[in-house]
């Protein structure tokens, strides 16, 4: 029977190991991190790796989810229901992915290349997901909208794919692709509030 004290010490070694790999993503691309280089950071036994993950796929299940809910948990400080000026509000948002972006441009990147973008959080929502409701709340639009729903998905992968085109150019201009991001969200948003004609 396990005592509190070593399921506490395995909690704390698979969280280990867990923070390790949120590391490696930063430093890496995903082919180039092995699970020896998982465990020598770790300092513990690929046994041990083996025995609370499996394997490699499942391990980084976890991780891609530690590494989201952390970018989550940074864009909540910018609450979409308080602001009283959707464009402000906006600039905020904007502003907190780009600082995203520079803090963890091969995370980002291995997350598209991977399509580990479209993991779930325990609300079953993903990434982009998030980002549609966000931009709904702020700009009060319709909830149920699937049209408007896959348009504001469309535009924040657009967002994500936009940055790291523009950050492999060796060039990286934050107040451009801010700017850049604000007009497409503006424009997508007039095309949609516009009143359409048949084509």
């Amino acid at each position: 029977m396990s005592t509190p004290a070593k399921v506490d010490r395995a909690g704390s070694k698979r969280r280990r190991l867990v923070e390790i790999g949120v590391q490696l993503l930063d430093e890496m691309p995903y082919a180039d991190i092995t699970i020896t280089a998982i465990t020598v950071r770790a300092g513990m036994t690929r046994g041990l790796f083996f025995y609370y993950f499996g394997d490699k796929d499942a391990y980084f299940d976890q991780v891609v989810a530690a590494f989201l809910d952390l970018q989550r948990a940074r864009f909540a400080a910018n609450d979409p229901q308080a602001a009283d000026n959707p464009a402000a509000w906006l600039r905020a948002e904007i502003d907190a992915f780009l600082d995203i972006m520079d803090a963890h441009p091969q995370s980002m990147r291995t997350l598209m290349e991977q399509h580990w973008s479209s993991q779930v959080d325990d609300a079953g929502a993903t990434m982009s997901d998030l980002t549609a409701a966000r931009v709904t709340r702020a700009f009060a639009l319709p909830e149920h909208d699937p049209v408007l729903r896959a348009l504001l998905v469309s535009w924040g992968l657009h967002c994500v794919d936009t940055a790291l085109r523009v950050q492999r150019t060796g060039t990286w201009d934050r107040v451009l692709v801010g700017a850049v991001l604000e007009a497409e969200l503006h424009a997508v948003l007039a095309t949609y509030r516009a009143p359409r004609t048949s084509v």
